[in-house]
């Protein structure tokens, strides 16, 4: 059984990869039964980071469109990516093609993830029956829709969190050995790779050893020994970012963070539906429905308290895993303060699911045990059911298409003629056209450096940009005059006239 719920899984993604739609959507509402590849499952921002792999793969470097460098990337997923567009290059195939292989990828990312929660499982209940407890590692992370747009979105969340996972089975495995320079060489490596997966691993990693130390897990010489080696793995990308911006902190960081106290309660409650996610695995309502989950996610975790109050205390006193919870709650603490869109949380705080799936694993392990066979094979079914439900809900019914999705067939129909097209909303766009130049920094410095200093328009002009599109309330940045005598506005039909088109006179 655990075997064929790994192939349905298989085919489907086989299916998603293979049927969803080459062209680009013409109008506002998809009414075919697959998604558009320029729309779902990869998001608006996985777009970014794919260009980027693309470039790399077709031999142009760590660069963006018009040969600029970047920074703006989670670097290991990028890189890794890029190795799919050299194999896709080779076979003359096209971008759609190299779509269809990260979708791919995508899911054998999240095959992997099965089995490392399934050795965290094992971990925590070490008498349980393997061949059970790895059936349900499978529901509950092959059959979790929320798992799966995250794994799917283009960016570096599935890799990022089958590393995390890694990084804490090898924390329990370090405490258990005795101290050896190869065991914290290997750790701190393994760190490392983690924070090339995603930067920011690193507050989480710097805690970690520290709370080692402190609680004398590990040595003073051993916290030098995992730091030099969680250094060695990170300086050559540091150093790239420092050669190209003279900084540290990567564009996309830049953009991507900053305290902001505008939409309050829309933070708070994107914050508050992400952060409980992680605690009712097989049930989502989308980001703008999160008043549909509340009442379903108090009853679940009300239950989990009270009669699972054990099971809780059990993983809060494992020494491993309250170093990994102080950890991952500061990081937390930082998003919900730093992250300047709310709408980030839904992948940003999906991580500590690699505390909670395995405690769900064990969980679910042990209800079954207790009830009937039929009881477990209509749970299981429901599970299953409820998770094609979503997946057809979201990928295969008639739907509204994302605004930014909707821009690329009015370019190649309209625009194709100019040399340069500016946009601050570019992944889509500038994904499948290379005379797309990023006007928001995240995935361009010299647009960022000229941002800051309130510059952005002579960026424009020096840039010899033909024709800006973006969204109406983006052009306050610049000068109304300029606008207003340099610039003609044409009239379109993209995203029911919310975007705004100038094109140079």
């Amino acid at each position: 059984m655990k075997h064929l719920l790994i192939i349905v899984f298989s085919v489907y993604v086989l299916i998603l990869a293979f049927f969803s739609l080459d062209e680009f959507p013409k109008e506002s509402i998809n009414t075919n039964y697959f998604p558009y590849l320029a729309e779902r499952p990869i998001t608006e921002d996985g777009f970014y980071a794919l260009k980027v792999a693309w470039n790399i793969g077709n031999g142009d470097g760590v660069v963006y469109n018009f040969s600029q460098p970047t920074t703006g990337i989670q670097p290991l997923f990028v890189f890794l990516t890029s190795g799919l567009a050299f194999i896709n290059k080779i076979f003359n195939g096209d971008k759609n093609t190299f779509l269809r292989l990260v979708i791919l990828f995508s899911g054998l990312i999240q095959i992997l993830f099965v089995f490392i929660l399934f050795k965290l499982s094992l971990l925590l209940s070490p008498l349980a029956s393997k061949n059970k407890l790895f059936f349900i590692s499978i529901l509950v992370v092959l059959y979790n829709f929320k798992l799966f747009l995250n794994f799917f979105n283009g960016l570096e969340t599935g890799l990022y969190l089958v590393l995390l996972g890694l990084c804490i089975y090898k924390t329990f495995k370090l405490l258990e050995s005795k101290p050896s320079l190869s065991n914290n060489i290997l750790f701190g490596f393994l760190l490392g790779v983690t924070a090339l997966a995603r930067l920011d691993f690193i507050i989480i990693a710097v805690t970690l050893i520290l709370l080692l130390m402190y609680n004398k897990k590990i040595s003073f010489n051993d916290l030098i020994v995992i730091s030099i080696s969680l250094t060695f793995v990170l300086t050559p990308w540091f150093y790239y970012v420092f050669s190209i911006q003279n900084s540290f902190i990567p564009t996309s960081a830049v953009i991507q963070s900053g305290i902001s106290t505008s939409e309050f309660s829309y933070r708070i409650d994107q914050f508050i539906f992400s952060l409980l996610s992680n605690f009712v695995p097989f049930y989502h309502t989308g980001l703008t429905k999160t008043i549909l989950f509340y009442p379903i996610a108090i009853v679940v975790i009300t239950i989990i308290i009270k009669y699972k109050r054990q099971l809780l205390l059990k993983y809060w006193n494992n020494e491993v895993l309250k170093y990994w919870i102080i950890s991952i709650s500061l990081i937390l603490v930082i998003y919900l303060i730093f992250a300047s869109q709310p709408y980030f949380y839904f992948r940003y705080i999906s991580i500590p699911s690699v505390i909670t799936l395995p405690f769900f694993i064990v969980l679910i392990f042990e209800y079954f045990e207790k009830k009937s066979k039929l009881i477990n094979f209509t749970l299981q079914s429901i599970i299953i059911i409820f998770f094609f439900i979503n997946i057809f809900y979201y990928f295969h019914i008639p739907k509204n298409v994302t605004g930014l999705a909707v821009r690329p067939i009015y370019i190649q129909n309209h625009l194709h003629m100019y040399k340069k097209i500016g946009m601050a909303q570019s992944g889509i766009s500038g994904f499948f056209f290379d005379n797309i130049i990023n006007l928001d920094g995240k995935v361009n410095f010299q647009a960022l450096k000229a941002i800051k200093s309130n510059n952005l328009y002579q960026y424009i002009n020096d840039e010899k940009i033909d024709v800006l599109i973006e969204w109406n309330e983006w052009f306050v940045l610049l000068t109304k005059d300029s606008l207003d005598y340099r610039w003609k506005s044409v009239s379109n039909m993209i995203e029911n006239r919310k975007t705004k088109i100038l094109i140079r006179i």
